[in-house]
């Protein structure tokens, strides 16, 4: 698909950063990824995209990430700890669960052909 950026075969997605926290907390949670945690992913090595889903009604937001190789994926671990740390107060849960899986399969399309702006770069 001209454009778009799939990850080669076999890149690592960093799913799930599983936040089981509370509904109250999901509005204080998403920003929180939008402009905190994507600036810092954006700057490792690898990184390819984010993806944040949220449950309003059970509080849990899973975040997860894709790397174009296991290599940045575990180099990112560093530099994004503290985030999940963060992360994990900000949404008023006990933990973040961390799971590892390789892509098998990815088709998408631009975020403007599914109607959505992507977030503003800081200094664009």
């Amino acid at each position: 698909m001209p454009g778009a950026a799939c990850p080669a075969p076999g890149a690592h997605l960093r799913a799930l950063v599983d936040l089981r926290g509370t509904p109250a907390k999901l509005d204080e949670t998403t920003p929180f990824v939008r402009e905190r945690v994507l600036p810092i992913a954006r700057e490792q090595n690898g990184f390819r995209a984010l993806l944040m889903g949220v449950n309003r009604a059970s509080g849990r937001s899973p975040v997860g990430s894709i790397w174009d190789s296991a290599k940045h994926r575990s180099a990112s671990d560093a530099a994004t700890a503290e985030m999940r740390r963060q992360g994990t107060q900000i949404a008023g849960a006990e933990q973040a669960r961390v799971e590892l899986f390789e892509v098998a399969a990815l088709v998408e399309k631009s975020m403007e052909h599914l109607g959505l702006r992507p977030p503003e770069r800081p200094g664009t």
